[in-house]
């Protein structure tokens, strides 16, 4: 599992990953810099843009995993 990137909206901080499972929820990202960067999570579309200015609002549960898994955020 690479890390490609952490971006910081709204004092949240998010992974962007190249690729990676996580409890039985596949992710799939986009990490061209001229794409859009989509993740799928329990059936919720998250999209980052390539300047980073919108996204739809991580959940808590999905901030809370995270946190468990990863120490940088």
């Amino acid at each position: 599992m690479k890390i490609n990137d952490l971006v910081t909206i709204d004092g949240y901080t998010y992974i962007v990953f190249s690729n990676c499972k996580f409890s039985n929820t596949t992710y799939y990202y986009l990490t061209n810099g001229k794409q859009k960067i989509y993740c799928l999570f329990n059936n919720k579309k998250i999209v980052i843009v390539e300047d980073n200015i919108l996204i739809n609002k991580l959940t808590p549960l999905f901030i809370e995993n995270f946190k468990l898994h990863f120490d940088i955020i």
